[in-house]
């Protein structure tokens, strides 16, 4: 994942069907977008975990994001498991891989 990817945040994180069971609903505007893929980006840099970008392998065109970050839930330290798809990525049978390198 890079900053490259703010379209693809942007365009999922701001579809409704993604956001139907995330309480504060679709994000609204780009800059929303590029401060939550900073804080993504932030986490590999400082923790050395955090959330990945899918794609197809030879295809640069994202189809969502995944994985683990440390987060403050009710103001406990976590670990969030996350995951948001494009609608056009559900059900098609996707299967975990990883690459050497940066997520």
């Amino acid at each position: 994942m890079t900053v490259d990817d703010l379209d693809a945040v942007h365009e999922i994180h701001s579809d409704p069907r993604t956001s139907v069971y995330h309480p504060s609903g679709p994000v609204t505007d780009i800059e929303s977008s590029r401060a939550m893929l900073g804080l993504w980006l932030d986490d590999w840099d400082e923790r050395g975990l955090g959330y990945w970008a899918a794609r197809r392998l030879g295809d640069s065109h994202v189809l969502g994001f995944g994985g683990l970050r440390h987060a403050i839930v009710d103001e406990r330290h976590v670990l969030n498991l996350y995951y948001r798809f494009r609608p056009s990525a559900w059900g098609a049978r996707l299967r975990a891989g990883t690459r050497q390198g940066r997520p």
